[in-house]
């Protein structure tokens, strides 16, 4: 069914949010995705949750913000590793999206799949 033939109360919507090194996505790294896959009555799907070693150290102001340390990240997968399996996790193009600060998520991800050379979510 063509998603804007898709009735709300059948859509399946995925909230997702970002913590990074820093504001500026050219200058800074991602260091968490987490995402919720749920419809409309409330119930959750499935959850992505995954920390990110950003291959750099994580300034202390952003640590005062998200409470990810050094430590917290060191050992877990590159955002090489974790986009691909965010994308995958995302899955078509009839999942309504959802971001409370969509366009700041939306830089860090897109910055980092344009580098990869990965097409960016529909």
């Amino acid at each position: 069914m063509p998603f804007e033939d898709l009735l709300i109360e059948h859509a399946t919507f995925i909230t997702f949010d970002t913590e990074t090194t820093g504001l500026y996505p050219v200058a800074s790294r991602l260091i968490e995705i987490g995402a919720v896959r749920f419809r409309m009555d409330g119930e959750e799907i499935s959850v992505f949750e995954q920390l990110i070693d950003p291959g750099t150290s994580i300034p202390p102001d952003a640590q005062a913000v998200n409470h990810i340390t050094d430590e917290m990240v060191s050992g877990q997968p590159g955002v090489d590793d974790v986009l691909p399996a965010f994308l995958d996790f995302l899955g078509g193009t009839d999942n309504v999206l959802i971001a409370h600060n969509a366009r700041f998520d939306m830089a860090f991800i897109g910055v980092d799949l344009v580098r990869m050379g990965l097409p960016l979510p529909g």
